[in-house]
C-alpha cells in the first residue's frame, strides 16, 4: 500500500486485494487516516482486483469518521470488473463519491 501527501490531500493506493488477509494493515492505516486533518482522502483503486465485505466495512467506517470532521473520502479508478460490480451491488456511490479517473 502506498501513501502520498499533496497539499491538504492524502492519496492512498492499495495493493491488489483489500480483504481479511490484510485486515490488520487496513485497520491500522484507516485508523491513522481517521486521526489526520486532511480535507480530502483519495483512495486510488487502480491496482485493486478484489475487495470483500470486511474492507468495505472499513471504508464506510472511515467515511463516517471523515464526514464528522467535514473531510471527504473519494474513490477513484475502479479498473477491475469485480470491484466495480461489488460497489454497484451495494450502492457505495450513494455514500462515497467515485470518480472515474485520477483525482488531484
Amino acid at each position: 500500500m502506498t501513501i502520498q501527501e499533496k497539499q491538504e490531500k492524502l492519496f492512498l493506493i492499495p495493493d491488489q486485494k483489500m480483504n481479511l488477509e490484510n485486515k490488520q494493515k487496513l485497520a491500522q492505516i484507516f485508523s491513522q487516516i481517521a486521526k489526520t486533518n486532511y480535507q480530502k482522502v483519495i483512495i486510488d483503486f487502480k491496482n485493486v482486483k478484489y475487495i470483500d465485505c470486511y474492507a468495505l466495512d472499513k471504508l464506510l467506517s472511515l467515511q463516517k469518521k471523515l464526514q464528522k470532521r467535514d473531510s471527504e473520502l473519494i474513490i477513484t479508478n475502479l479498473n477491475y470488473s469485480f470491484v466495480k460490480r461489488f460497489f454497484e451491488l451495494v450502492d457505495v456511490e450513494k455514500i462515497i463519491p467515485i470518480k472515474k479517473q485520477n483525482y488531484s
